[in-house]
Parts: structure tokens; C-alpha cells; sequence
């Protein structure tokens, strides 16, 4: 949000005694009982911008929408404003100074608004230290992110990861990269960090410390770049062995008892031997850790309350799902529901659709899968595009560009049929990298950014393709490509050749179109873009995009005619565009919603 803009809001909360709104729902053998609750909270915003009159907007906020958990969780500052965010439909909330016992200042967007309560106790969010740091950026626009994965599964060996980052940020910027993808950064029994422990000690990390990561992440802050988290939920190591020798004693590495967990915590049917005494698994089942039961009212709040302060305290925007085969879809919902971030990928990898060994054509069973994945979240995730990778690079390795059209005209991945949330991508951390479980030919690589930059859905970069190739300018200039001619998740596409050795396609943006050509074919024959209405604007090894030269704008017609003042005629006009604009305005008010 960038006009100048000044809200101020004020609550009045009132606090009933211990208990008074505990019900049934909320009550967990489990869980230590609540020193206090809230009634209701009365809330009023007012604000105005330049060359605008003060507006106001008023929302009476429901006990239940303030307190975010159950449990130990104490009423809120920080629980209060997201409900305050919620009532008064405002943008998300990012916590700039400590939780104080009478006020807290939260931005929404790139606006202060202060929060006044008179509750006398403190909070879970008491420690937190935040003066001084740099809000969140605006969100991007959802149809228009360009992610990197910002790690591999090596950079936890080289040390200093997070410093080595915070110096990359202004050149992330230029390359027009919205979001960063980052690695799971709490203390774990791996040092990649998919093996997590103490989850709020973030100071046993091997990418760095808990002050290095702030650091970064508001580095990033300062460059308009939003930071997803690397979110392990399935699984969890634990701290210490039971008398049995089983390892299911949790510590959450904050000191306080959150996210102390005990075999209660756990799944009684785990592959893990962890003696976990909670309800049956809601997904796969996790061979290397104990698999946490996400039924559990305890568990769900602490790890809300531990989002919410990775969130707030540590500067995180959004969150990509690790491994959500392993529990129900509906988990995703609810913790995307109740954290709030700007933006949600999940990694739901399947295995494809062979024949004869070979990777079968129609792998529509496939990206099925991941579309009703998303739809069971409510839309509140979208998918890594795993289809979109396994035929793309299948095709510019063998020479099958067929591949690349379904049966229906359309792209065959999960960009064909649910683009908006699909993040497509060649490779990442385990398909590439020193694992290179399911690598993208290397020599083909460039082939599949251009596919992808300039194809809908949310385009991811490599960290490697990008700083360690020397494809760096090659990356860029598609990714300004794009850019420039507002091509975003769901540009129409029209495909125009798909044969063994050529695929052809024009995609339209916003502000332009630009035809891609992949392919060892020289010869587009009657495809080849006109030189008078396209130019090549990049190109490459077997690839070539073209964008579409923009129209002239004529000059602007006279405003008078001979023998008449110069006055009438603009006068007309405005009466004309008045009485259309009016019309307008009158049709949207009593038509429908979109």
C-alpha cells in the first residue's frame, strides 16, 4: 500500500473470569486450564488519506475470534489484532515493538494503527524484542509471484547461509523475485532441518542463528521480498527417551512449557517405534520420525501460537508445506485459517503414470490428485506443479514436445487446469541439487525457465540454476520478460504447435503477449512471428520468445473545430463520460459480484 495513509484504532477489552467462556470444544484433558478470557471487543477505525475526507468503520469482535488458542494460551495483544484485521476485512498485521501490558503497535500493510486494551497480565509475547524492525512488504499480488527457492541440500554445510542471503537481497530485487522459499529453521536432528525438534530454538540451526535470520529476513524486508518458511508439520524429533527407551519426550526449546509434548502428542499407528498413545494417522505414514497427531486440540494451538510467532516475531510471511501426504488436507485449512500468510504452497509429490516404462501421455490422473488436494484446503494452498516438471522435462530431453498439449488444447500440468495454484518449477532440493532424485536434464535447463516464465502459474527459481550456472542474466531477462508484458499465474494460452521437435505457443498478459518457441526445429514456417508486429526479446539454446510491439498512441485529437470557442467540445465530452460513468456505476450496483 503506498498512498500516505494514517488509521488509528482503539478496543476496549473486558475480561471475565477464569473459565466463563470454556466449553466443550475448547476443553482438553490435555491442556492446562486458561487464566482468563475475553467477552467481546468493541472496535472502531478511522482513517483518511491525501485529498480524502476521515472514513470510519465499526466491528463488534466475538471472544472466540480473539482468543487464536486454546491451552496455556493466555488472551492476546497479538490475538486481538488479528481479530481486529479479521473484523474490519484489513490487510495482514505484522508486530513492530514488544507486547506491552497497554499497547502494542502493529503495521497492517505499511500502516500504523496502535491497539489500546486495558487487560493487566502479560502475555506469551512478552519477550518478544521487536523495535526497530522492518515491516512486512505489501503482498504480492497472488497472480503475479515469481518465487526462488533460496537454499539447497547443501547450504547447511557451508555456514553463515542467512548472511550469505541477506547479501543477495538487492540483486533477488532486481531479478524481479516477489518471494524467497526458505529452509526449515529450527533446531532438528538433521542439519538440514526436516528432522525438527525444538521448534522455537532457532539458534541450533546449521544455516545460522535466531539474530542472523532476523537479519536477513528484514534485508529481504527492506527489498520488497516476501519470506516463506519451510513448514515441517507431519513429523517431530524428540528431545529425550522415555523409560522404555522410546523416543517421545518433546522440549520446544522456548523455556515456557510450549510445545512440551509427551507420546500424547503422537500417533498410536506410526511406523516410528515412539510409543505414541494419540488417535490413528490422517495420511501417510513417516518412516524416519514419530508422526504428530494434528486431532489434537493442544497440539493444533501450540503450533498456531508457535506459527503465529515465526510469523510476528521472526518476520516469515508465508509458509511452504513440507510432506502434505502425511496428514489430512483439512489441517492445511485450518493453521492457513488461523496464521494468516500472504501466501501457502504445499509439496504433494506423487508418483506419474508410466507404460511400458516409459512416462505415459495422459497423466491427468496425476494433476487430479493435487486439484482436489487444493480444493479439500478450501483453496487456502496451492501445489508445487509437479506434472508441469515430470513432462516438461521428459519432452525437451527426448524430443516429444507433443507432450506438451493435452487432449484438450491445453498445458497438460496442473497450470492446464488449476493455474493460480500451481507454482511450477524445474528443479528443487531433492529432485536436483546433490540428491538429483529426479533432475531436469542440465543441458536443457534454460529450455524449461523459458517454459515456465513465460507459461501461467507461479513460477519457482533455483537457487543454484541461478548463482551458481552462470545463468544469471539469461534468468533475469525472462523473468523481466514476463514482467514487462504482465504475464501472470492465469494468462490464456494458446497453443499453436506441439510436434516432436517444436512447441510453439502465444500466452497473453496484461500488458502485452509474448510468443515462446522450444525446440530444435530452425524452420517455424507460417509461425514465425511477423517482424513488424513482434521482436525476439530472448533467446537461447532450442528456445526463443518474442513480445509484441506495442501500438503507437496516436496524438490526441483536436479539442475545437473551425468557427467554434475552444470550450464547448471538452465540455461536451465531460457531460458524455459523466452521464456513461454514471450508467456504469448504476449496472455494477445492481448486478452480481465477481
Amino acid at each position: 500500500m503506498t498512498m500516505d495513509v494514517a488509521r488509528t484504532l482503539s478496543t476496549a477489552v473486558q475480561c471475565a473470569p477464569a473459565g466463563a467462556l470454556d466449553t466443550a470444544a475448547n476443553r482438553n484433558a490435555s491442556a492446562p486450564p486458561r487464566s482468563s478470557m475475553l467477552k467481546s471487543v468493541p472496535v472502531t477505525a478511522s482513517w483518511h488519506s491525501s485529498g480524502s475526507p476521515r472514513r470510519s468503520r465499526s466491528a463488534r469482535i466475538s471472544a472466540e475470534s480473539v482468543i487464536t488458542g486454546g491451552g496455556e494460551r493466555r488472551t492476546s495483544f497479538l490475538g486481538t489484532a488479528v481479530a481486529l484485521r479479521k473484523a474490519l476485512a484489513l490487510p495482514a498485521l505484522d508486530l513492530l515493538t514488544p507486547c506491552q501490558l497497554r499497547e502494542q503497535r502493529v503495521l497492517i500493510g505499511r500502516i500504523r494503527i496502535v491497539v489500546s486494551s486495558s487487560l493487566q497480565e502479560t502475555t506469551a509475547f512478552t519477550h518478544v524484542e521487536q523495535q526497530g524492525r522492518v515491516p512486512h512488504p505489501v503482498p504480492t499480488d497472488p497472480l503475479k509471484v515469481v518465487m526462488m527457492q533460496a537454499f539447497n541440500w547443501d547450504s547447511c554445510k557451508k555456514g553463515g547461509w542467512y548472511k550469505n542471503l541477506k547479501g543477495k537481497a538487492a540483486d533477488l530485487a532486481d531479478a524481479g523475485v516477489t518471494d524467497i522459499w526458505l529452509p526449515p529453521p529450527s533446531q532438528a536432528a538433521d542439519p538440514h532441518g526436516y528432522l525438527p525438534g525444538q521448534l522455537y530454538n532457532m539458534n541450533e540451526s546449521r544455516y545460522g542463528n535466531e539474530e542472523e535470520l532476523k537479519a536477513m529476513i528484514d534485508e529481504m524486508h527492506k527489498n520488497d521480498i516476501g519470506c516463506l518458511m519451510d513448514l515441517v508439520l507431519n513429523h517431530r524429533s524428540a528431545s529425550k527417551q522415555d523409560n522404555q527407551g522410546r523416543w517421545n519426550i518433546y522440549l520446544g526449546g522456548a523455556g515456557n512449557g510450549k510445545l512440551d509434548w509427551g507420546p500424547w502428542a503422537l500417533t498410536c499407528d506410526g511406523i516410528y517405534n515412539s510409543g505414541g498413545s494419540g488417535r490413528p494417522d490422517t495420511g501417510e505414514k513417516c518412516a524416519y520420525a514419530p508422526d504428530v497427531d494434528h486431532t489434537n486440540k493442544r497440539v493444533q494451538d501450540e503450533l498456531v501460537e508457535w506459527m503465529l510467532w515465526m510469523r510476528h516475531h521472526m518476520g516469515f510471511d508465508g509458509w511452504r508445506f513440507d510432506f502434505v501426504k502425511g496428514y489430512a488436507a483439512e489441517y492445511v485449512t485450518m493453521y492457513s485459517d488461523r496464521t494468516d500468510p500472504t501466501f501457502n504452497v504445499a509439496e504433494l509429490w506423487t508418483d506419474m503414470r508410466y507404460e511400458n516404462g516409459k512416462l505415459a501421455f495422459d497423466q491427468n490422473a496425476h494433476r487430479q490428485v493435487m486439484c482436489s488436494w487444493i480444493d479439500k484446503t478450501k483453496g487456502r494452498c496451492g501445489c508445487f506443479d509437479f506434472t508441469t516438471k515430470g513432462i516438461l522435462q521428459e519432452a525437451v530431453k527426448n524430443n516429444e514436445y507433443w507432450r506438451l498439449r493435452d487432449r484438450d488444447g491445453k498445458p497438460p500440468g496442473l497450470i492446464g487446469w488449476y493455474p493460480r495454484k500451481s507454482v511450477t518449477f524445474i528443479d528443487n532440493h531433492d529432485t536436483g541439487s546433490s540428491q538429483n532424485f529426479w533432475p531436469f536434464p542440465s543441458d536443457q535447463v534454460m529450455q524449461g525457465y523459458a517454459y515456465i516464465l513465460t507459461h501461467p502459474g507461479n513460477p519457482c527459481l533455483f537457487y543454484d540454476h541461478y548463482f551458481d550456472w552462470g545463468l544469471k542474466e539469461e534468468i533475469k531477462n525472462l523473468v523481466k520478460l514476463r514482467q514487462r508484458n504482465g504475464v501472470h499465474a492465469k494468462s490464456p494460452v494458446k497453443i499453436l504447435a506441439a510436434e516432436s521437435d517444436m512447441y510453439v505457443a502465444e500466452v497473453i498478459g496484461t500488458s502485452g503477449s509474448v510468443i515462446l518457441k522450444l525446440g530444435p526445429r530452425y524452420d517455424m514456417g507460417k509461425l514465425t512471428p511477423s517482424k513488424g508486429d513482434w521482436r525476439k526479446a530472448a533467446s537461447g539454446r532450442n528456445y526463443s520468445v518474442w513480445e509484441k510491439i506495442p501500438v503507437p498512441i496516436p496524438a490526441p485529437l483536436p479539442t475545437f473545430a473551425a468557427g467554434l470557442d475552444a470550450e464547448p467540445l471538452p465540455e461536451l465530452a465531460r457531460m458524455l463520460l459523466d452521464e456513461t460513468s454514471n450508467k456504469e456505476e448504476g449496472a455494477q450496483k445492481g448486478g452480481v459480484g465477481v
